[in-house]
């Protein structure tokens, strides 16, 4: 038996109610009067008439077809009177159910019939009862038709764009940022109620048009610059755009030096992505020329054994080295120490500069083949050259990235200071450095990255969900295998659950994963119901608890076509549209397991509500913490939640014990 959440005591009062009805005469005789549209009949119920209020509501959506609105409306009332709620899953009789919504159908006749206030209140009445993709659809049409009815002047939405606390509206919007992803959100405004936000020819996902709407929207960014283009729309279709530019940099200052010599005299320049440089000798403030490409000129009438040189950006990426003097009888020439200070207080390593090696390239925190585990590292090292360094830039994943170039030929950079932020894909990574000096010589050096994922982020260890092939309700079956197929991918890209095809679907494992065992027990299955005619498509969406056969989440999308001809278009933005509801009702929940001072016991601690108490948990921890190579993580085991003690934390059913130097345990969900 399935139940829905809210509880099992409405089923059982549904089904003794319903014996009562069918064993009592009917209490009202309604005669069915005749509807024909295009030669066809309508009006009539699906399966066999027994005057019960299954078949009035039958009856009256057959009449909706035919658009002989005023029939349905009075057949959706008297259903209204023994069934009052709209519901995704109400019981008929025996163990048939059916979506039940005769309050929103109720609203949609209104609407045809132009009573808009009336229609309003009864589809404002549908959603309060069961939201659903077509109420919210209507209620749009409703609402248009109010604003029309009221022949205002246009007013287009206002956008505003929320950065550093604080809203910025008027003219181009210059946003400077290290982070990844970028979150760039803000607020849009209308009198004729907001219906669509774009933020770069991506729509943001709308459940229901309103006069303000908050958003939220991630950018995952390399290092550059780049123009967002923001669209708002109304109801009304007045629109607004703003456009804003996002400049990304995660790299350290480069520091140029031309000048190092009695350890006395420093001479330079810096140059960056960002602005607002500042730069630090031995902890001492030194004077930058902005308006002069940021050079700078450093005396001291005491010399020093060590020079610490610190550059920062205004994002605060900076890069830090050190510079020692020394005299080297063989070479005559100064030696110079470019690193963080502790690796090289531990490694003492010296870099050279001397006629037999004229141009080299240092890297002083990464070998030539390296694990990692982030998504961006940062490459620290030095360029030098006797002859003055004319060119430097990187080439990663075969894309060359400028980052220097000489431009005065007065200019004489002997060394140059580096900490530049690498983007790494998972898998195999090859960097290279190339340098080149004035006298056209070449240097390369290759680097090595294998970026893996921690195993707390595998696929794996992701929820097992069964996908049992979709139902077509269709008058248009051509896009039947399309739908499921797309609807398959768009859930495969998010790699948030373990999917296991059941049914029809096992003969085209070729869409699935190849990490899939047979052996993986589902925690939850999938079912899906298809409605595409030549004037609209619906996708409804439950997903089901194995175990207990309680209804998890309904999920729905509902779209019109115009000129009553289906829109591939229209039908994959649904099915986009879709996924993001799912996965955004399923979130990947994280957070810390505690240990209880006052008892033995331990919980957790989650920035999420779980959906169901026995979802299970990972309980992970973190190997040793590396910031420079990220770290992979050791999994303890599972367990489930136990019941809730407060805002934001429950007791767990198992009992973890603490690894050895291991301070904290995390927790997050399959």
């Amino acid at each position: 038996m399935i139940v829905k959440k809210t509880g099992i005591t409405k089923y059982y009062l549904r089904y003794f109610m319903l014996l009562i009805l069918i064993s009592l005469p009917s209490c009202q005789t309604i005669s069915h009067p005749p509807c024909d549209y295009k030669g066809q009949s309508y009006g009539q119920p699906v399966g066999e008439d027994t005057n019960q209020w299954f078949d009035d509501y039958e009856r009256a959506v057959s009449y909706m077809e035919g658009k002989c609105y005023r029939f349905a409306l009075t057949y959706f009332l008297h259903a209204i009177h023994f069934e009052t709620e709209d519901d995704w899953w109400v019981l008929t009789y025996g163990m048939r159910y059916m979506e039940y919504f005769p309050h929103r159908e109720s609203a949609i006749a209104l609407y045809h019939l132009k009573r808009y206030d009336e229609a309003l209140k009864m589809m404002n009445q549908s959603i309060m009862q069961e939201p659903s993709a077509k109420a919210f659809f209507y209620l749009d049409k409703i609402r248009k038709a109010l604003f029309r009815k009221e022949k205002l002047a246009l007013k287009p939405p206002e956008i505003k764009i929320k950065h550093q606390k604080e809203f910025t509206q008027n003219g181009p919007l210059h946003i400077w940022t290290h982070q990844d992803p970028f979150q760039l959100a803000g607020q849009v405004t209308a009198y004729h109620f907001v219906s669509k936000i774009i933020i770069d020819k991506n729509p943001i996902l709308i459940t229901s048009s309103k006069k303000k709407i908050e958003f939220q929207h991630d950018l995952s960014l390399n290092e550059g610059t780049y123009p967002i283009k923001i669209t708002a729309e109304t109801l009304l279709h007045e629109k607004t755009q703003k456009e804003v530019f996002i400049h990304v940099d995660r790299s350290g200052p480069m520091i140029l030096i031309e000048t190092f010599s009695n350890g006395q005299e420093i001479k330079g320049k810096l140059t960056d992505a960002s602005d607002g440089l500042q730069l630090t000798i031995n902890e001492k403030p030194i004077f930058v020329d902005a308006l002069n490409q940021w050079q700078f000129h450093y005396q001291s009438t005491i010399p020093h054994k060590k020079y610490v040189l610190k550059a920062s950006d205004r994002l605060g990426n900076s890069t830090e080295a050190m510079l020692i003097p020394f005299n080297d009888s063989v070479s005559q020439q100064a030696v110079f120490i470019a690193s963080y200070p502790t690796v090289v207080s531990d490694s003492k390593r010296l870099a050279y500069i001397h006629k037999k090696n004229p141009l080299t390239i240092s890297i002083d925190n990464f070998s030539t083949n390296e694990i990692v585990y982030k998504k961006h590292i940062r490459v620290q090292g030095q360029i030098q050259s006797t002859d003055g360094i004319k060119s430097f830039h990187m080439t990663v994943h075969h894309e060359k990235r400028q980052t220097f170039e000489k431009q005065s030929k007065d200019m004489m950079i002997s060394i140059l200071l580096l900490n530049q932020s690498i983007h790494l894909e998972p898998g195999l990574n090859i960097v290279r450095l190339i340098a080149s000096d004035k006298k056209n010589r070449k240097i390369v050096k290759t680097l090595t990255f294998n970026r893996l994922i921690p195993k707390i982020y595998d696929i794996s260890n992701r929820i097992g969900l069964a996908l049992q092939p979709f139902t077509y309700k269709n008058q248009i079956n051509s896009y039947n295998q399309q739908v499921q197929k797309s609807f398959i991918q768009e859930f495969i890209q998010q790699k948030r659950f373990q999917l296991i095809p059941r049914g029809e679907l096992t003969k085209q494992k070729g869409i699935f994963s190849k990490d899939i065992s047979d052996n993986i027990h589902p925690f939850m299955y999938l079912t899906g119901s298809v409605y595409i005619t030549e004037k609209w498509v619906q996708v409804v969406i439950k997903i089901t608890h194995v175990e207990t056969g309680e209804i998890l989440i309904i999920k729905d999308v509902y779209d019109e076509f115009d000129h009553h001809t289906p829109d591939e278009s229209i039908i994959l933005a649904k099915i986009n549209d879709l996924s993001q509801k799912i996965h955004q009702a399923i979130p990947i929940i994280q957070g810390d397991l505690i240990q209880s001072q006052e008892s033995s016991h331990q919980f957790v601690q989650l920035d999420l509500k779980p959906l169901t108490n026995d979802w299970p948990f990972i309980v992970y921890y973190i190997k040793h913490h590396d910031p420079l190579r990220g770290s992979d993580c050791h999994i303890l085991g599972k367990t489930i939640i136990k019941e809730k003690i407060n805002d934001h934390y429950y007791s767990i059913q198992n009992q973890f014990a603490h690894p050895k130097n291991i301070i904290q345990l995390k927790v997050m969900n399959q």
